[in-house]
């Protein structure tokens, strides 16, 4: 099972690489109790995923424990071990990460699959941020949106990746 654990944003690649090479040092199998993978995804800030055995997320909270700059478990009340008084730790095993969750993480599909020659668009990067924008073509193969500003006096198609938009309603104008 995968489990999301919660660190530091900005972080994700340097906790990753202390929680490896902890489960790598306390097992001369390779593994920690069960701890087989650990991986971060770029574009999924504050959060590594780590693969185990389905009833060892206590392992991972362990080490977690020793390794700075991390959190708790997603779907995890409270990861204490310790019984503070008069409260009981919460015992619920936390929700394991779905594989289709991860496949849209990981690769997230393009702006322009979904976009038609009409709709409108807001552009959010580059000189013409914030303007409103009408497609006129659109190349899926390069990522490529040639658009026509609305809000300009004289319509220019501007070329640009489809990165750079945020697509807005059918009728916004």
């Amino acid at each position: 099972m995968i489990f999301a654990l919660k660190v530091t944003q900005g972080q994700e690649r340097i906790v990753a690489e202390m929680f490896y090479n902890e489960a790598k040092k306390l097992s001369a199998g390779g593994t920690y109790k069960g701890i087989y993978s650990v991986a971060y995804v770029t574009t999924q800030r504050g959060y590594i995923f780590i693969e185990a055995e389905k009833d060892n997320y206590r392992s991972i909270e362990e080490m977690a424990k020793t390794i700075p700059k991390t959190g708790q478990l997603v779907g995890r009340k409270n990861t204490t071990l310790k019984v503070v008084k008069g409260k009981k730790t919460d015992k619920t095993p936390p929700k394991p990460v779905l594989i289709e969750e991860l496949e849209n993480i990981m690769f997230p599909k393009k702006i322009v699959a979904f976009l038609n020659t009409g709709d409108f668009v807001e552009v959010v990067n580059g000189p013409f941020k914030g303007e409103r924008a009408r497609v006129i073509k659109v190349n899926k193969e390069k990522n490529d949106v040639t658009i026509e500003l609305t809000e300009s006096a004289v319509p220019i198609p501007i070329t640009v990746k489809g990165s750079d938009l945020r697509a807005l309603s059918k009728d916004s104008r």
